[in-house]
């Protein structure tokens, strides 16, 4: 039997799937650091959903149509690192940097259901990244938050901090993850304190 034949299909195959997880980072060593990110206050048009935070994946894609070319936000209030506490998560997208959204807007915003909050410029944080792409979303979504969890996770053991909510913000083909150190509760909707 020759072998040759099958090693020239399954060569191009191989490279193509080692290029492709390299692309979504499955090789990216994943930084976690202290410090204040690039994010002032911020408006968020946004929905709320009660269960684990796994499950927001679901609801991205109708966010991403009712903005389309926004930022999009996930805010996981369960994350503290330690316990679950049953405060359910957001996802939307940001609609307004530093100035509040015109009524306009608001009520454009309104008449897709989704609500406004106003999230505080976060003055420290524990932050970390990593590749974001649109055509595999899920995936890259998932393979996000399995290295950074974890490695976030560590560092903040290893710290002694108490970081919490968890805010991913899907921009500029990064997810960016933010953990506040300083008005945490802040950053919790309404909905979170029922």
């Amino acid at each position: 039997m020759d072998y040759s034949y099958i090693a020239m299909m399954l060569g191009p195959i191989g490279l193509f799937a080692a290029l492709a997880a390299y692309k979504l980072g499955v090789f990216t060593a994943v930084k976690v650091s202290v410090g204040k990110p690039n994010l002032g206050k911020t408006w968020v048009a946004y929905k709320y959903y009660k269960g684990d935070f796994k499950e927001c994946g679901k609801h991205f894609p109708q966010t991403v149509k009712d903005f389309p070319g926004l930022p999009c936000v996930g805010i996981c209030y369960d994350y503290d690192g330690t316990q679950k506490i049953g405060k359910g998560y957001i996802v939307g997208a940001i609609i307004s940097e530093q100035q509040p959204p015109s009524p306009d807007v608001i009520g454009s915003v309104e008449l897709l259901k989704y609500k406004v909050i106003e999230l505080p410029e976060i003055q420290s944080s524990v932050n970390a990244h990593f590749p974001f792409y649109e055509k595999v979303a899920m995936l890259s979504a998932i393979l996000g938050a399995l290295k950074v969890y974890s490695a976030v996770d560590k560092f903040a053991k290893g710290n002694s901090l108490q970081i919490f909510p968890g805010i991913e913000i899907y921009r500029d083909n990064t997810i960016h993850y933010m953990f506040p150190l300083s008005k945490n509760w802040d950053f919790f909707v309404p909905e979170t304190r029922q």
